[in-house]
């Protein structure tokens, strides 16, 4: 059994979950590249003009994955809990792709009535056809794999930031925009050329509720985690990067709460589909210049 999983939006979060949970189960997996221009402009062509970036991108992974695979992953999610609620985006890309291409897609489904992940998990092997205990095994040892892995990533993350002798700068977005092959690594490639140490914000052990500090209104689930992590590392670095995907609402609205709330040096940077790679380059110099300055007196 061949399953797809496109390069995109909440693969970003769970990959490992996935990666493992699929291969206990013996199905093979297949990935959709990394985003390049033709991955968007095939996206383009799924969705409306309106949409922000990150959606247009993961809108041209599925349509890669079209026609190679048995299944395509795509999650259905609406909230963890009551308070825990994810942008809808997430809760509406399972039923858009379904409608826009031929291909049977999977999904395990977390909203208000249901927020029991291991259940969600289980439903989705049945329908694939997994026996119950073997399904239930591979989620167990999924699960404890991947939380190891993003445990061990935000200790990396947390010794960097307290060894390093190099310009520390926080970057602060979601994990499908700083990691994506067209909209964040050209900024973390030209970084580390600058010799700057780069700390990622998402990576924290803030407690859950931290983000009050800021505001008791804060809606969004990936958006209270960010700013859990501005707030745990914002003392320790020289200056912070917002990165975030045009017209991204849940994104503007929080900037502007962080842009009045925080002291350190701060630029936010908006990624397009019309990017352009020098004068990103140029900004990102200049920001630097700046700290290094600052840095010096």
């Amino acid at each position: 059994m061949k399953i797809g999983i496109p390069r995109s939006l909440l693969y970003y979060h769970y990959h490992d979950l996935w990666e493992l949970f699929f291969k206990e189960l013996g199905c093979e997996i297949i990935y959709s590249p990394n985003t390049n221009k033709s991955i968007i402009e095939k996206g383009k062509k799924h969705i409306i003009d309106e949409s922000c970036l990150s959606m247009k991108i993961h809108m041209g992974h599925v349509d890669y994955l079209s026609g190679k695979c048995d299944y395509i992953l795509i999650p259905y999610i609406d909230r963890y809990d009551k308070a825990d609620i994810l942008c809808a985006n997430f809760f509406g890309i399972y039923d858009l792709a379904c409608n826009v291409f031929p291909d049977q897609i999977i999904d395990y489904h977390i909203d208000l009535k249901n927020t029991n992940v291991r259940k969600a998990f289980l439903k989705m092997g049945e329908e694939l056809g997994f026996f119950k205990k073997d399904i239930l095994a591979a989620y167990d040892k999924a699960k404890t794999i991947s939380t190891y892995l993003k445990e061990k990533a935000i200790l990396e993350n947390k010794k960097l930031l307290e060894q390093s002798k190099k310009l520390k700068i926080l970057i602060v977005g979601h994990p499908y925009n700083v990691y994506d092959e067209y909209i964040g690594k050209p900024i973390i490639n030209y970084l580390t050329k600058s010799k700057v140490s780069l700390i990622y914000a998402h990576l924290n052990d803030a407690e859950k509720d931290t983000y009050r500090q800021y505001s008791d209104t804060l809606y969004w689930l990936y958006n209270k985690e960010l700013v859990n992590g501005i707030i745990q590392y914002q003392d320790q670095v020289d200056g912070i990067i917002l990165l975030t995907t045009f017209p991204c609402g849940p994104d503007s609205l929080v900037n502007e709460i962080v842009l009045g709330k925080v002291k350190k040096p701060i630029i936010q940077l908006i990624i397009d589909e019309l990017n352009s790679g020098t004068g990103l380059e140029t900004r990102l110099e200049s920001f630097v210049d700046i700290l290094e300055k600052g840095s010096d007196e």
